[in-house]
């Protein structure tokens, strides 16, 4: 399950975004043709799974989201945290990763 992730683009949170890949990978065993190559699809879907993982683990609710997902241009993924400065103020923390 992908606790923790979510997906604000409309195409809902990324444990379903899962299960569509996961479904377009039993297509594809099934004999339809990928909308890019294999590879592409393969690294997605493993791409996608270690960031459900990394999420589960690392982040607070809603601190991580993937910003978009394609399989020729990649997945986009941010986590934003707020961290404490040394004089006791907020500081909002943005990281993006494009994987």
């Amino acid at each position: 399950a992908a606790v923790g992730l979510r997906d604000p683009v409309g195409r809902g949170n990324l444990s379903g975004r899962l299960r569509a890949v996961e479904t377009a990978a039993f297509r594809r065993r099934q004999g339809a043709p990928p909308a890019a190559g294999p590879l592409a699809a393969a690294m997605s879907e493993l791409a996608l799974e270690e960031l459900s993982a990394l999420a589960a683990i690392y982040c607070e609710p809603d601190a991580c989201e993937v910003l978009a997902v394609s399989e020729t241009h990649g997945i986009t993924f941010r986590i934003q945290i707020t961290v404490k400065e040394l004089l006791d103020t907020d500081v909002l923390l943005k990281l993006l990763f494009h994987l």
